[in-house]
């Protein structure tokens, strides 16, 4: 489309009057109108402003569908510097949800008219399989985006750490070791405790608590320190920040999510895990 359809597309979109926008920009309603109509163009030096009071950039108003990662990367840095600590988060949360709709509309072209699909819903759980990755988005009980391109190697290649994994699984499928770890998400970062606090407060029995601590140290959620106090000596623990536990018992919960996917794309052909590392 041309600069004047665009101008009057974005107006309407505002919910701008001619009037209005021309108040914005210091011109004749007139101006504007002509703007619209072809018979004129902006001045240069309005062009960033008339940019800003339409809510687009330079690119969408003149209709240029190129767009370079460093242009990109420089804006979505902007704006995540620029909003507020409360807000940030939720907002990398709508960008990332963009980039499931770019990875969705890349297979469905036809979709991208449905309004519909530009906003999240309220409870998405979506996912994009296709021959080089698959994404996921949680529902929005427990919101996160996840991206896993695929290696050259293929998904097969974790397998090399195989009992590394199997270790952490096991670890956290263990009742009393989850509901420590669940007790110390709820502390701040350093806690410092012994462990007769969690026999009183996760009601852990004397008898599994060494195996508790050496999970929570192994799953590095814990340090363990010696320390001499007149004469005796005490056996501290320190709680350390890690959200990686937490993240693989998100991942655990969407699994189970039975609510129905939002936006989905199946394009893969071959096998998520191709015959490679160790079986």
């Amino acid at each position: 489309m041309s600069l004047s359809d665009n101008i009057k597309i974005f107006r309407q979109k505002q919910r701008l009057t001619q009037e209005q926008l021309a108040s914005t920009l210091g011109v004749s309603p007139q101006a504007v109108s002509k703007w619209e109509t072809g018979a004129s163009i902006p001045d240069s030096v309005l062009l960033v402003d008339l940019a800003n009071a339409l809510d687009v950039s330079l690119d969408a108003l003149f209709d240029n569908p190129k767009v370079s990662m460093s242009d990109l990367s420089q804006k979505i840095i902007s704006l995540l510097i620029h909003a507020s600590n409360r807000e940030r988060f939720q907002l990398a949360r709508e960008i990332t949800w963009q980039i499931h709709c770019g990875l969705f509309y890349s297979h469905k072209p036809e979709a991208i008219s449905d309004p519909a699909l530009k906003r999240e819903p309220a409870n998405p759980s979506s996912f994009v399989l296709e021959e080089h990755g698959f994404s996921v988005i949680s529902n929005g009980k427990d919101p996160f985006f996840s991206l896993f391109p695929e290696p050259e190697e293929g998904f097969g290649a974790f397998l090399e750490n195989r009992e590394e994994w199997q270790t952490i699984l096991t670890k956290l499928s263990r009742p009393h070791t989850l509901d420590a770890l669940l007790y110390l998400y709820q502390k701040p970062e350093g806690y410092v405790f012994e462990a007769a606090i969690l026999t009183k407060d996760c009601a852990i029995p004397e008898e599994r608590m060494e195996e508790v601590l050496q999970d929570l140290i192994e799953l590095r959620s814990i340090t363990k320190q010696e320390l001499s106090l007149n004469g005796k000596q005490h056996t501290l623990y320190s709680y350390v920040y890690n959200h990686k536990p937490l993240a693989i018992l998100l991942m655990a919960n969407e699994s189970l999510n039975k609510n129905r996917h939002c936006q989905t794309a199946y394009h893969r052909t071959k096998p998520l895990i191709t015959k490679q590392g160790r079986v």
